[in-house]
């Protein structure tokens, strides 16, 4: 069998709370024996692609750390919390 492929990454922090990313990968296995094993048959699959495994697969995905965003605004911003609370208003 022969294995040949590339594969393809990017993250970026989109915002102080978003975290983005996505990946991608190619891959090409080919079977390249001359004959089946053991025997002098030749083999019907030569330069074919394995059947059964993905040639291209991928994935997307965000991360939000509201958590980390909440409490650094509020510290940062401690007046709008009392105000808020002052307010009645619920977080």
């Amino acid at each position: 069998m022969r294995t040949m492929g590339i594969e393809f990454e990017a993250k970026a922090d989109v915002l102080p709370s978003l975290y983005a990313y996505a990946n991608t990968t190619l891959q090409d296995l080919r079977d390249v024996r001359d004959y089946e094993p053991a025997s002098t048959v030749p083999n019907p699959t030569k330069d074919k692609r394995m059947p059964n495994i993905p040639y291209l697969m991928g994935n997307i995905g965000i991360r939000v750390s509201p958590r980390k965003s909440f409490w650094r605004y509020w510290t940062e911003h401690p007046y709008l919390l009392r105000l808020c609370l002052c307010r009645g208003i619920l977080l």
